[in-house]
């Protein structure tokens, strides 16, 4: 899965400065906002993903050494009025 977002990460990058490469000088500078607001929400998107991923992997970790939480077994154990 990392590696994919390597990947993923690389063509973007590689994407970006063609683009850059491209652009007339004139339009550089919007060029320039535009570029540091998709890597301020490509930066977002990958700590989302880094704590859910972290997290999962808790969660795991956990199980496997015996420790239970929420499961949908035991979700509705427990006297049911009719």
């Amino acid at each position: 899965m990392a590696i994919m977002w390597v990947s993923v990460t690389a063509v973007g990058v590689t994407y970006g400065a063609s683009i850059m490469v491209v652009t007339l000088k004139i339009d550089r500078e919007s060029l320039s906002h535009v570029i540091k607001t998709g890597i301020s929400v490509w930066s977002g998107v990958m700590v989302v993903l880094l704590i859910g991923n972290t997290l999962r992997l808790l969660l795991r970790r956990l199980r496997s050494i015996g420790v239970r939480f929420w499961t949908p077994a035991n979700c509705f154990e427990g006297p049911v009025e009719a």
